[in-house]
């Protein structure tokens, strides 16, 4: 990896004890990987690159995103998009995912730019994974136990 580790935390996947996201810090990303307690395997994980820059340097800033890093016990991932009206940062909660080593998270906070910089718009985002059927989704669910 290359990196110093700054730390690590793992979190019971939603649905299942059995299969848990197991997140590691470094100062430019998050190592992604999983451990169920019911199968021997070894533990992998995915590089997940943090955007630092100065739209997240000034999103950090806000009151909502303080509020938001406190609640994620500061396991939060910026990811820089370009919006149609300027720039939008995400902030992903990385202690917890639907799938358990996907790159996006099942909730963020959106801080969304004007084309002059100025912060107009902070609010939460719950990434729904499609209208599934629920027999679908307990199907994954169970698939992410024994893969």
């Amino acid at each position: 990896m290359g990196e110093d580790i700054v730390r690590v935390e793992a979190y019971p996947k939603i649905g299942t004890v059995f299969v848990w996201r197991v997140v590691a810090e470094t100062e430019s990303a998050f190592l992604v990987g999983r451990i169920s307690f019911l199968r021997n395997s070894d533990l992998h994980f995915r590089r997940l690159p943090k955007a630092l820059n100065k739209w997240t340097a000034l999103a950090y800033k806000h009151p909502e995103v303080q509020k938001y890093t406190t609640f994620a016990m500061g396991m939060l991932r910026p990811i820089l998009v370009d919006g149609k009206d300027g720039k939008i940062v995400d902030f992903d909660d990385m202690r917890y995912a639907l799938l358990i080593d996907s790159p996006r998270t099942a909730w963020s906070l959106r801080v969304r730019f004007a084309e002059d910089g100025r912060i107009i718009q902070v609010r939460p985002i719950r990434r729904r994974y499609g209208e599934r059927p629920i027999s679908q989704l307990i199907r994954t669910l169970w698939n992410e136990v024994w893969r």
